[in-house]
């Protein structure tokens, strides 16, 4: 039977690296090349890895089934259609899944239990979105892996890939701040789990908004006559809500957008009375999809690693696979991409 030291001498890196790698060790930081070699001699060597009695074989990819599990539309108003933001996810999970050998993947429409059947097709499930599951339900309990992504379902149990909407906020905010913006609003929506467990939808008030209000009462910012508040995350919504705040008579020297799909419904509001973005106002959104640098002016927004989210959940169920068993939360950060709906004057304007 083939040893790690087997597998070290072939492949030359050391002991403690193989040992590391094969045992799914979330706290180490390995390349990919290192992560692929060392598995793939593994494989050859017909290597058996023995964590806390049970022996852990390094499996085929190819036959493992993996089932996606995508978000719905009435869900949180954030469907693929409407909404970049899932379908990038998407494609970071379809295309990891590619390059690291999953060939045997599917698309899962699972919306409620009705729906729970369709998981008794596949071995393990990334699920994508806001959905809750009954943990006691037969086909649910039959699969070997479930990774949230966008979601922590009950990260005690599960993996689970987040973006930090708190701190992509907060960016935001300390950029408007550092451009004096005392009376800020702020156009969102609400947020919605479908929990399964219950057949029902959720409602309750969305992490951005939350971190929005927290903010502005710590700093002592004007926001409450700016808060608007919808049911979708949609350029309808944010097209109507624009409409609202300016039907009031009394607008704010700027506004955080919920979502960037929001923003060009602002942007259209906003252009049919007149009101110039970046002059008249401030805007600054959240996402930061393609189409943002080509509005007119073009949006600053907060960048969410929407893509590396996908990614990141296959690398985990990969590792899950090579026998880690600890569940793992992952958070991935955010960055500010500054345009000229909201940027900073120069010293030189300042002082003309």
């Amino acid at each position: 039977m083939a040893t790690v030291r087997d597998i070290a001498e072939k492949t030359g890196y050391s002991k403690a690296t193989v040992s590391r790698v094969l045992s799914g060790d979330p706290t180490f930081n390995a390349s990919e090349e290192t992560i692929q070699k060392i598995q793939l001699c593994a494989k050859e060597l017909n290597y058996e890895y023995k964590g806390r009695g049970k022996a852990l074989k390094i499996r085929n990819l190819k036959e493992h089934r993996v089932g996606i599990i995508p978000i719905g539309l009435e869900s949180s108003g954030r469907g693929e259609l409407q909404d970049p933001y899932y379908l990038y996810i998407r494609d970071g999970v379809e295309g990891r899944l590619n390059e690291l050998g999953f060939h045997n993947v599917s698309l899962l429409p699972v919306n409620g239990p009705e729906d729970y059947q369709r998981l008794e097709s596949v071995d393990s499930i990334i699920v994508i979105g806001k959905k809750s599951f009954l943990e006691e339900n037969v086909y649910f309990k039959n699969l070997k892996n479930v990774i949230f992504v966008d979601y922590d379902f009950d990260y005690h149990k599960y993996d689970c890939v987040l973006s930090d909407f708190t701190d992509a906020v907060t960016m935001a905010m300390d950029y408007m701040a550092e451009c004096g913006m005392r009376k800020i609003g702020y156009i969102g929506s609400w947020d919605y789990v479908n929990d399964f467990s219950n057949d029902r939808f959720i409602r309750k008030m969305d992490s951005r908004q939350e971190a929005f209000e927290k903010y502005a009462e710590l700093k002592e910012l004007t926001y409450k006559p700016y808060l608007y508040i919808g049911e979708k995350f949609t350029r309808a919504v944010g097209y109507e809500l624009a409409q609202k705040a300016i039907q009031s008579g009394q607008l704010p020297e700027a506004f955080l957008i919920g979502a960037d799909p929001m923003a060009m419904g602002v942007y259209r509001a906003f252009s049919e009375a007149g009101i110039r973005i970046g002059k008249d106002i401030r805007m600054i959104s959240i996402d930061n999809i393609e189409d943002t640098e080509y509005l007119s002016p073009p949006l600053t927004t907060v960048m969410i690693q929407a893509y590396q989210m996908g990614r990141c959940a296959v690398d985990l169920l990969e590792q899950r696979l090579a026998g880690r068993t600890v569940p793992v939360k992952v958070v991935l950060p955010a960055s500010l991409v500054v345009r000229e709906s909201c940027r900073k004057e120069s010293k030189k304007k300042q002082n003309r």
